[in-house]
């Protein structure tokens, strides 16, 4: 799977886990952006397993 587009963290996946790592200002606290990221991320579009 492609976790490259992503503008608030880094995504990797090796064998079952997936690891995100976010860098996402110097506080790293949850704003629309990072919201939007997550929402990518569990849209069944991008990492099906979030349902």
């Amino acid at each position: 799977m492609n976790y490259k587009n992503f503008q608030t963290f880094t995504a990797e996946q090796k064998g079952g886990i997936l690891t995100i790592d976010i860098n996402f200002g110097p506080v790293k606290v949850q704003g629309q952006d990072m919201l939007a990221d997550l929402s990518s991320l569990c849209s069944g579009k991008t990492f099906p397993i979030c349902r």
